[in-house]
């Protein structure tokens, strides 16, 4: 079990208090993968929740047909989602408040 795998299974209120220090939510933020972190810089100054097809045009799709988004774009969301990282928003995504928060106080 990595750290990740541990975090995740905290409670929401673990994290919750977890996040609320700016070096945690900068360390967090820095071992997710290159992609989920385009995706937390790109959504850190909006408090608005943004559509996954909002998402998905910001990825270049797998060469074909069907235009699958790489296997990278679904593990970068499961790692987001699964941290509560973003937290689900009228079917958007959005970044957790107080995440969002700490981590713009450290960068």
């Amino acid at each position: 079990m990595d750290a990740f795998d541990f975090l995740e299974t905290l409670p929401t209120a673990t994290l919750e208090r977890l996040y609320q220090d700016p070096w945690a939510c900068q360390a967090i933020f820095q071992a997710l993968p290159s992609l989920a972190q385009q995706f937390v810089m790109r959504l850190l100054p909006s408090n608005a929740a943004i559509p996954r097809e909002l998402l998905e045009q910001w990825v270049v799709p797998e060469p074909g047909e069907a235009k699958r988004m790489p296997p990278q774009f679904q593990a970068a969301l499961e790692k987001l989602e699964g941290l509560r990282v973003f937290v689900d928003q009228n079917g958007g995504y959005r970044p957790h408040p107080t995440f969002q928060k700490q981590l713009m106080v450290r960068i």
